[in-house]
């Protein structure tokens, strides 16, 4: 019998790829982990991959070209 996994959007957001909107946003998702009732080792564990996956979208996605932009989605679920 097949399940069905009900996810809930909870924050979306696309903004250019540059370096100052890494911590506002490690932080906005931080605090909606902190909602969620996530303790404080998975809070730590989000704020890390937050910063290291925007980080790197910032710093590697677009070497050598243009800037783009980079889209965080946090889901509950």
């Amino acid at each position: 019998m097949a399940t069905t996994t009900t996810t809930q959007l909870l924050y979306e957001a696309r903004f250019p790829a540059e370096t100052r909107y890494v911590a506002p946003t490690r932080r906005t998702v931080v605090d909606i982990a902190r909602r969620a009732g996530t303790s404080e080792v998975v809070t730590g564990d989000v704020s890390l991959a937050v910063s290291e996956a925007l980080t790197n979208g910032v710093m590697h996605a677009f070497a050598g070209r243009r800037p783009g932009c980079v889209s965080v989605r946090v889901q509950l679920g």
